[in-house]
């Protein structure tokens, strides 16, 4: 917002502003939280809804923000489900599918030269979507998957999933997870399966800077050498003005792509030349795709105020929307946990739909 505003804002709207809300039960979509969020938005006539973080809450939410003729913009929604869903044009996402960032998972696993893996994922959409493209993945790189499964996500332990892995032996766990995956590998440590015995791999909601953390608040290096696959978090530049805007952040997954799905928004806002969402909808997939280069709302606006197309390409790289509101193409980082708890990128790697 502060970027936007400083630039001048959007030509005949007042300064942009942020309305937000806390949604505390993310990881619960049975939780109405989301839902009462939602009503209140609605209901102050907001036209864009920013979010939410998982693509359980987004599919409980969806029908009711485009029935009522708002766009529903997330960060971070990976379901396979979402590219044909009938949203009536108003629903768009900032993040590649599950089953994109799942073949370069599978890829890595195979790259770093392990034999054999087993593949483990939350039973939700986006965590069955990526677990089902890694192990195709691994085995058409030439890798054998030794046993593939999902879990509950509420289970108080995971023993036994623990000592399926166990039985299993293989080179390689893939825990595809969210919040839940802290206490899950915890519990394998414990059982002899952490990165000093074998090589892990997380993905996504599970892989940042936070989850040695979690697993361990005395020990940030109890998860060295764990690697995973992440869409981009920017360059050192980005993260430094995001640290600087709020010290106390720690995990920056998604922090690019929420800023590139506002920014998008705007500059299709300022391209519609009216706040009606379905006007905004209609330019958004283009503010990303055939036409000039630009890195930022200001320098995007010099081209906009000249009657050029733009490209925008922000923090998150380029994006180049599909006609499905999605990234059509994306760039992913390759990490690796350092003995700091921290994620290191090791390099980074363009993904897009079908490839």
């Amino acid at each position: 917002m502060k970027d936007i505003n400083e630039a001048g804002g959007i030509p005949g709207l007042t300064a942009v502003k942020l309305d937000p809300i806390n949604q505390r039960d993310e990881d619960d979509p049975a939780a109405d939280t989301a839902s009462r969020s939602i009503d209140e938005l609605l209901s102050r006539k907001v036209d864009v809804i920013i979010g939410p973080a998982t693509s359980a809450v987004a599919l409980n939410v969806i029908d009711k923000v485009t029935c009522a003729g708002a766009i529903l913009f997330s960060p971070s929604n990976a379901a396979q489900i979402f590219t044909t869903y009938p949203d009536r044009g108003l629903y768009f996402r900032a993040t590649p599918p599950a089953v994109v960032q799942g073949t370069v998972l599978g890829r890595l696993v195979v790259a770093d030269g392990n034999a054999t893996a087993v593949v483990v994922s939350r039973d939700d959409m986006a965590g069955n979507d990526q677990r089902s493209t890694t192990v195709a993945a691994i085995q058409k790189s030439g890798g054998k998957v030794l046993d593939s499964f999902h879990y509950d996500p509420n289970a108080r332990n995971y023993s036994k999933e623990i000592q399926r892995i166990k039985d299993k032996n293989p080179d390689a766990i893939v825990l595809i997870g969210f919040s839940e995956s802290a206490s899950i590998l915890s519990a394998m440590i414990q059982e002899g399966l952490g990165p000093k015995s074998k090589r892990l791999y997380g993905s996504t909601s599970n892989f940042n800077n936070s989850l040695a953390g979690q697993v361990d608040p005395q020990d940030p290096g109890v998860l060295a050498g764990m690697r995973g696959v992440a869409p981009d978090v920017g360059d050192d530049v980005f993260v430094k003005r995001l640290q600087e805007a709020n010290p106390g952040l720690h995990n920056i997954n998604y922090a690019a792509q929420a800023y590139d799905a506002i920014v998008i928004t705007a500059l299709a806002v300022a391209i519609a030349g009216t706040d009606q969402p379905a006007a905004i909808a209609k330019q958004i997939n283009d503010v990303t795709k055939d036409g000039g280069k630009c890195l930022n709302f200001r320098d995007c606006m010099t081209l906009v105020k000249e009657r050029k197309d733009i490209a925008y390409v922000g923090p998150s790289g380029p994006l180049e929307f599909s006609a499905a509101g999605e990234p059509g193409s994306a760039t992913l980082i390759i990490g690796e946990i350092q003995t700091d708890g921290t994620v290191k990128t090791l390099r980074k790697e363009s993904a897009g739909l079908g490839r």
